[in-house]
């Protein structure tokens, strides 16, 4: 018999999508969470625009920067996160959802003590 969390890690899709981003990267939330840390505020711009899928040009036109400095700034991005243009798209969701599942676990706990008193 399952109780109650258990069914939940059962049936939440957010969480399987999390567990299988990890599975498929093999990488933790805690591990990737760390990497992005150590993007400049600049680099975490175009980590978000690379993740929505925007390309070179796009990114260069959109921060007023060359295409060569967006080039550079890809290959920074991807020294410091460890991944390949391949495995870029898989990190950069597993961080998202991670980190709109965190924040979703944090509300709930916030209610909860709001609840309580």
């Amino acid at each position: 018999m399952f109780d109650g969390m258990s069914m939940k890690r059962l049936i939440d899709p957010d969480e399987s999508i999390l567990r299988f981003l990890e599975h498929e990267t093999g990488l933790q939330y805690g591990d990737v969470a760390r990497r992005v840390a150590y993007l400049t505020d600049r680099e975490f711009e175009i980590f978000q625009l690379m993740g929505q899928g925007a390309k070179n040009r796009e990114i260069a036109a959109r921060l007023g920067i060359s295409t060569k400095t967006g080039d550079v700034h890809r290959g920074v991005i991807y020294r410091k996160l460890e991944v390949n243009a391949a495995t870029f798209g898989k990190l950069y969701w597993l961080f998202h959802l991670a980190r709109a599942l965190h924040a979703k676990v944090f509300e709930q706990a916030k209610a909860a003590r709001a609840a309580d008193r």
